[in-house]
């Protein structure tokens, strides 16, 4: 169900917000579920490269080197810049896309300080389709990447393993936005404003 808040708002109350914006604790506890999502999305995925190849004894150091053979160092860091920012705003367009095709809302992204997030300002959307947009970007981003893994040479490895994992860890936020979304009723609505969630029922 899509609805545009400027000409039906009336007939919904709050009932909860989710702020990442004005919300310290809450964003120091994203940041800190990105850290550990690093962490453990970096031997989850390491594991499923040694499955991949299990006779070339990778180490999970070759995976975090970014240095390429007669290439200068400053190109590889560069390289592996850009890879992650791209993948990084994939993220984004991924959400912004579901948004489009629930909601038929006009692709938006943005950016608060280092953050970047898609949103859906003036239109609002079902629970669940919230929680679909939520996990798309890790879902499809996790999978290409693990195909890209399985057929890109091995010395390319970390131009791959790296900007997935960092995937994996940017989608902090959109797990604590499904523990919450699990916790409202099953018809609520929610407006996405990227940094802020709102839920709202009807009165």
């Amino acid at each position: 169900m899509t609805i545009n808040n400027l000409s039906n708002r009336s007939d919904y109350a709050e009932i909860s917000k989710l702020d990442f914006r004005d919300n310290t604790q809450l964003m120091l506890l994203s940041y800190g579920l990105r850290i550990v999502g690093a962490v453990l999305f970096s031997l989850f995925f390491f594991i499923i490269v040694q499955q991949m190849y299990p006779d070339d004894a990778i180490a999970l150091e070759s995976l975090i080197t970014i240095k390429l053979v007669n290439v200068p160092d400053i190109v590889s860091i560069v390289l592996i810049v850009v890879a992650v920012v791209g993948v990084l705003w994939l993220h984004e367009l991924i959400h912004a896309t579901v948004f489009f095709i629930h909601t038929g809302a006009s692709p938006h992204i943005g950016m608060n300080g280092p953050i970047i997030f898609a949103s859906a300002i003036g239109y609002m959307n079902t629970r669940n389709a919230m929680m679909i947009n939520a996990l798309a970007p890790f879902v499809v981003i996790s999978i290409l990447g693990v195909l890209l893994m399985f057929v890109v040479p091995i010395s390319l490895l970390a131009f791959i393993f790296i900007p997935t994992v960092a995937n994996a860890a940017a989608a902090g936020g959109d797990f604590m936005a499904v523990y919450w979304l699990l916790s409202l009723p099953a018809d609520t609505q929610i407006e996405d404003h990227g940094d802020v969630l709102i839920a709202n029922q009807s009165i």
